[in-house]
């Protein structure tokens, strides 16, 4: 047999060491086997085997998510195989809690958790004795493989893992958005890994997939769409929710599935809008108790908590953009990113900025930061316009570290934005490095990424945003027109003021005390610094009491918040969920796991324990088997590993504990529904079983509806606007066209300085016919100009609010001064410029009219 690379790297940039190919042979799928010399003696054979399918399904409620993936691996030669194994990322912050392998149609392996030297083992022992075992290893936090030991001949096998995770919160005025991110692949990435990459990497054409997501939320779903992938959405509860009085839509509950068969090429990626609840802004804390007395918690802390009341700074700031020139960006990524920067630069407060550029090398436009002016911004806009990609490997530690040396002194508080497409290793010294400056600036550094790619390293990205108190956006290149968009949201968000210290008080409960060195502290709390919380995202924090009773329902929880030098405390209500379960508890374990792995635990917090010592590496190593053991996590202390027994294959091996658990999770589910629901006026929820499947190309998947049926709703498709915000190509390139036209000629104060020759052009028609109203009135040109663009922008495009939001703020702080000059009420500038922009023709429908012709 041929052997192939193992590894597709992209050529642009040198690959990570090379594998030892002697031992391994990539198999690829329905390709006819070569007759071997003998057939009494069959070889054995270690194989790099890629699925044929990947199917995933999803229950998201309320912005958690139980996902169940299914890897389904054909061995269609006639020799048996004597290990498989398949490498492959996982959503980010996610916790496998479950893992079953189906050997052809008869044999079934339940996988249970061990320290992974003792699986490892055991995996090992079984393949040597002729018996059909697999095997689950973590091998980075965002790299995990898969390892089937003696396939038969001729047979398909299944993976299936269960994980749990939470969808990321963005963002966002008068909607609440959450994302879900399902990645496929793991993209080539410049650097040492630090472990063995086995498998094919890059993207997987031939592997197909499917997805299914069933949404239950306690508001009106507003919105759902693909930036990524053409997916079909079926809106509505039936009979199933009796809703609170002043809704008439049943858009609570929703199913979405692929429109047509996919492969693994690209992230998928999912937003699904909701009406805000009426506790949006406010903290919630959920109680659960296991069986055996002991409790998790999970504290919620919104942004808009976080920032409420945050004053605008008055203090210098300095900005400062540091961006991805590598190789591995290409002309796509690169010419979107000169895109962006253009609406950047041009939204930028008064303040010291500068940019820098990096590859295997860094560069800067100056030495130091310079004041924003107009000269200043002209000079950014044409070093911008000169980017390429052709600064070599991709090097991001080194130049962050070089913006950080050059920070202003003069500056109270400096803000890095990060964008780049995140294919480096390794990255924990890279988030270590933004950890450390951030607590050791006191939180007047802070980092702000834009990820850009089909396959962004999500660790890394949003790792360096989280760690450093920031915000984080993803933006696939499929969805090149949302670019400036989400370059506008991380801005929005870089100019919000220097949020304060957040306190968690449990009524007289001590976190994480302890009577001894080495003692595991009986309350433990996930971050246990809570400083490194970021006001920019949902935070959730976790406190885990393993002894029975000691956090219950009488307990009293309390926020300590200091804003613009107030301290202000917040006592937050506790909702005790009422079945007893353990899926929080799984939770609040994988995240102290994650404060393990980032060497962000009790242990790193207790002074007795020397740093970087035997002892603390042992208590690590202890800790995380203890706790991966113990929840049924898969960690990067323990796997999970199911070996054929002696016992009738028909039967499932024993699962432990929590395992068992975690499959009936949706009651606690529910109730954590019910409990948002009850908080906006819903009467009475009725559950019934469901039986509902969808089929995809003879593939029989499993697709309930989460708690209630879509009895009266039917599949609808997502070029339906109302349900997806889907704009026509027309639409988009005109809403873009005329933005972009304006946003060049706006200066650094905020006015618009448009050429009188050139404004029909540039303005078309009927803003331009605005204008002259506004100049017969004896408004002056510049403030004409500016007042009818922003009036247009208001009125016309609402939509694409957050792309012009920061122009249409600094364009009325110019008008601001001069709002008397015609008087008030219905002669005002704005009040005319408002009548005639609502009174024209809306240049959309124009467009889709002019495209049915």
């Amino acid at each position: 047999m041929t052997i192939r690379p193992c590894i597709t790297f992209e050529a642009v940039e040198p690959p990570s060491p090379p594998l030892d190919e002697r031992s391994w042979v990539w198999v690829p799928r329905h390709q006819e086997e070569e007759r071997r010399e003998s057939e009494s003696t069959p070889p054995k054979r270690r194989a790099l085997l890629l699925p044929s399918s990947v199917d995933t399904y999803i229950n998201v409620t309320q912005g958690m998510a139980k996902a169940t993936l299914t890897q389904t691996f054909c061995n269609d030669a006639p020799d048996s195989i004597d290990k498989a194994i398949y490498q492959f990322p996982m959503p980010f912050e996610s916790s496998v809690v479950d893992f079953t392998c189906q050997i052809g149609e008869k044999k079934s392996l339940q996988g249970q958790v061990k320290p992974k030297p003792e699986a490892r083992e055991e995996f090992e022992n079984a393949v040597s004795t002729g018996r059909v075992a697999g095997l689950v290893e973590q091998d980075r936090v965002d790299v995990f493989r898969t390892e089937i030991g003696n396939i038969p001949a001729n047979t398909t096998v299944q993976v299936k893992l269960s994980f749990i995770f939470f969808l990321k919160y963005t963002l966002a005025d008068d909607v609440t958005t959450t994302v879900l991110t399902i990645p496929t692949y793991i993209a080539p990435r410049y650097g040492d890994p630090g472990f063995e990459l086995v498998s094919k990497t890059g993207p997987q054409h031939n592997t197909r997939f499917s997805l299914g997501v069933d949404i239950l939320s306690s508001t009106e779903i507003r919105r759902i769409h693909s930036d990524t992938h053409e997916v079909i959405v079926k809106i509505g509860g039936g009979q199933r929710l009796q809703h609170w009085a002043d809704s008439t839509s049943e858009r609570t509950s929703a199913s979405v599935k692929l429109k047509d068969t996919a492969c693994l090429d690209k992230d998928f990626i999912l937003s699904i809008s909701a009406h805000p609840a009426v506790d949006d802004e406010q903290p919630q804390a959920t109680l659960e108790i296991s069986p055996s007395g002991s409790s998790a918690m999970m504290l919620e802390i919104p942004p808009r908590f976080m920032l409420r009341d945050q004053q605008p700074m008055k203090e210098e700031r300095e900005i400062i953009f540091l961006a991805d020139r590598s190789l591995s960006m290409g002309d796509r990524k690169i010419a979107g990113l000169k895109s962006s920067l253009e609406f950047f630069l041009h939204g930028l407060p008064d303040s010291l900025f500068n940019l820098y550029c990096f590859g295997d090398e860094y560069t800067s436009l100056w030495p130091e930061s310079r004041k924003y002016s107009d000269e200043t911004l002209a000079k950014a806009l044409k070093y911008v316009s000169k980017f390429k990609g052709d600064m070599g490997c991709t090097e991001l530690l080194p130049a962050l570290e070089a913006v950080v040396s050059a920070r202003n002194k003069t500056a109270a508080n400096m803000d890095v934005i990060v964008l780049t497409d995140g294919e480096v290793w390794p990255l924990e010294d890279t988030v270590d490095f933004v950890r450390k400056t951030r607590a050791e600036s006191g939180d007047a550094v802070r980092f702000f990424t834009i990820g850009i790619g089909d396959a962004v390293s999500h660790e890394l990205v949003e790792g360096i945003a989280g760690e450093g108190g920031g915000y984080a956006e993803i933006i696939p290149l499929a969805d090149s027109y949302a670019w400036d968009e989400r370059m506008v949201a991380v801005l929005k968000a870089a100019m919000t003021g220097h949020v304060g210290a957040v306190d968690i008080e449990i009524d007289g409960s001590t976190i994480e005390a302890k009577d001894e060195t080495g003692t595991t502290p009986t309350v433990q709390i996930s971050p246990g610094d809570l400083s490194t919380i970021s006001p920019f995202i949902r935070n959730r924090i976790y406190i885990l009491s393993e002894n029975e009773n000691q956090i219950n329902a009488e307990s009293v929880v309390k926020i300590k918040r200091k804003s613009n030098g107030q301290e202000t405390i917040t006592t937050i209500p506790l909702h005790v969920l009422q079945e007893p379960d353990s899926t929080l508890h799984q939770f609040a374990a994988g995240a102290v796991l994650r404060d393990l792995n980032n060497r962000q635990s009790w242990i790193q917090r207790d002074n007795r324990i020397p740093r970087d010592s035997s002892e603390e590496k042992e208590l690590t190593r202890a800790e995380g088997e203890r706790l991966g053991c113990k929840y049924s996590l898969l960690s990067q202390w323990t796997s999970f590993v199911a070996v054929e027994s002696n016992k009738d294959d028909s039967e499932p091996s024993e699962k432990q504990e929590y395992a068992t658990e975690i499959r009936n999770h949706d009651k606690d589910l529910k109730e954590l529904l019910i409990h948002h629901s009850q908080l906006q006026g819903v009467v009475h929820i009725v559950d019934h079983p469901i039986d509902s499947n969808y089929h995809t190309h003879g593939i029989s998947l499993p697709f309930p509806l989460a708690l209630w049926r879509a009895a009266k709703a039917g599949w609808t498709s997502l070029s339906n606007q109302y349900l997806t915000g889907l704009k026509t190509k027309s639409q988009t390139e005109l809403e873009e066209s005329f933005i972009r036209r304006v946003l060049k000629f706006q200066k650094s104060a905020g006015v618009f300085d448009v050429p009188k020759k050139d404004a029909p052009k540039y303005l078309g028609a009927e803003v331009h016919g605005t204008v002259k109203e506004l100049l017969d009135k004896g408004v002056q040109w510049d403030l004409a100009v500016t007042t009818a663009i922003v009036v247009w922008l208001e009125v016309k495009y609402p939509e694409e609010r957050m792309l012009w939001v920061r122009m249409v703020e600094k364009a009325r702080d110019y008008i601001q001064p001069h709002l008397g000059k015609l008087g008030d009420g219905e002669q005002s500038m704005l009040a005319i410029a408002e009548k005639m922009a609502r009174d024209a023709k809306d240049p959309r429908k124009e467009a889709g009219n002019n495209k049915e012709e």
